[in-house]
């Protein structure tokens, strides 16, 4: 939700043209909902098998009615987002991440906590002294991947909906790219499907009513993702990807951003959209 704050924050003043979010929590009270389908329905069909157990399944299911009328609570009572936030984490991810599997990519175990990948390079990296001397960091500082004091300080508004923020976006007509990896558990495409056909802005009969088309990469013999695309407002599906779509996908990632910072194109318009042959082909730049 940083994207659709802060771009609804300066738009005006900055002059943007646009704004992506890539596997973003953007509207909890409907991307929550889809936990238990993602790990359980969509995983079976997508893997072979589901990522957690029937029993859990129903678990997650029977949890979200609470789960959701606490995500409601906070949008008018920001005192009530922090239980509303811990409330979720039992009922809807708790269940997930007790399988041992990466809430970042449904195909992969966790092995390295707390974020499931090695960062160490990273990590060396941002300590390494002549870094630090560049940056004006003290010696004595360490960087680290994690910082749950920092990570607190966001509790209050975890819970809460930005799709208003994006309405203010897609109105002032800023082009909005919403892509999510078909991977990811903890800000799944399903979810963020749902929130982008249920949002109330001006296009979205049109939006809703855009044929979902195959994206086309040159050199790729299969499709690499699906879009639904309509005046200045995307989704992009990318298959084979999770959370960190750049790092799964990045020659698919990097051909979408090209075509999105494109200057003076609307979002859906430059792409082969034949009615025959509904593919989205990323052109060459």
């Amino acid at each position: 939700h940083y994207v659709p704050s802060v771009a609804a924050a300066v738009m005006d003043e900055l002059n943007l043209k646009g704004a992506a979010i890539g596997n973003g929590l953007t509207v909890p009270s409907i991307q929550f909902a889809y936990y238990p389908e993602l790990a359980y329905t969509y995983a079976k069909k997508a893997l072979g098998k589901p990522v957690i157990s029937y029993p859990v399944y129903l678990l997650q299911k029977a949890g979200w009615p609470q789960c959701h009328e606490m995500i409601e609570k906070c949008q008018n009572d920001t005192s009530t987002c922090a239980e509303a936030q811990k409330i979720c984490e039992v009922m809807m991810m708790a269940p997930y991440t007790m399988s041992g599997m990466n809430p970042y990519d449904i195909r992969l175990k966790c092995e390295k906590e707390p974020l499931c990948y090695d960062f160490t390079n990273i990590e060396n990296f941002m300590n390494n002294a002549t870094v630090k001397s560049i940056l004006g960091v003290p010696d004595e500082v360490e960087w680290s991947d994690c910082n749950n004091t920092v990570n607190a300080m966001f509790a209050s508004d975890w819970m809460k909906n930005f799709d208003r923020q994006v309405v203010e976006l897609l109105e002032g007509g800023v082009k909005v790219l919403i892509y999510a990896g078909d991977m990811d558990f903890i800000c799944n495409w399903i979810g963020n499907k749902a929130w982008t056909l249920a949002l109330d802005w001006s296009g979205k009969a049109a939006f809703n009513a855009a044929k979902v088309r195959e994206i086309s990469l040159p050199g790729e013999p299969e499709p690499v993702g699906e879009a639904r695309l309509a005046e200045n407002f995307s989704f992009f599906r990318i298959f084979g990807a999770g959370h960190l779509a750049p790092m799964d996908k990045p020659k698919v990632t990097l051909e979408m951003v090209k075509w999105f910072t494109q200057p003076e194109k609307p979002a859906a318009a430059e792409l082969v959209m034949a009615e025959e042959n509904p593919t989205v082909v990323f052109p060459e730049f």
